[in-house]
């Protein structure tokens, strides 16, 4: 049972990998136009304070008002709503603002449901970065395990 590879398993490994990078790519551009799209059109602010911390699911995901909600821990944020912004209270995971601590909401002043907390949009950049990132590893390994297949297997006959 010690033969080469077929012509067939090298094919399909060779596509499993070109797909697995091309989705790590397309995830990674989503992630970097949510970022981009964020980042210049959330040019409004609103004032915002920590009133709460909690320890429980929150089951209306999905909601203007919980859409960065992860887990068990958030935090409750209460906005000074103004003209544009109407959401007068956020759930959002916890972050370094503690209770009492104020927090400033950067929202798109023509969709005030588009909005993010604080300094959360660098998380939007730095998966976009690790998705493209880890999109360059799987041909490489792919690279690099059939150049030492092709040795061993050369060496055995």
């Amino acid at each position: 049972m010690d033969k080469a590879p077929s012509k067939k398993a090298k094919t399909f490994c060779l596509i499993l990998v070109i797909i697995t990078s091309l989705i790590c790519i397309i995830v990674g551009c989503w992630k970097l136009h949510d970022y981009k799209k964020l980042k210049t059109g959330c040019t409004s602010e609103a004032a915002g304070l920590v009133i709460h911390e909690g320890y429980w699911r929150i089951n209306k995901y999905h909601t203007p008002e919980t859409k960065y909600t992860s887990g068990k821990y958030w935090r409750q944020i209460e906005v000074e709503t103004d003209g544009n912004f109407k959401l007068k209270n956020i759930y959002a995971r916890r972050g370094k603002e503690k209770k009492g601590d104020s927090i400033t909401i950067h929202y798109d002043p023509d969709d005030p449901d588009t909005y993010y907390i604080g300094d959360t949009i660098e998380e939007y950049r730095t998966i976009a970065y690790i998705l493209f990132s880890s999109s360059i590893v799987p041909p490489l390994m792919l690279i690099f395990i059939m150049s030492k297949s092709k040795k061993y297997y050369d060496k055995k006959e």
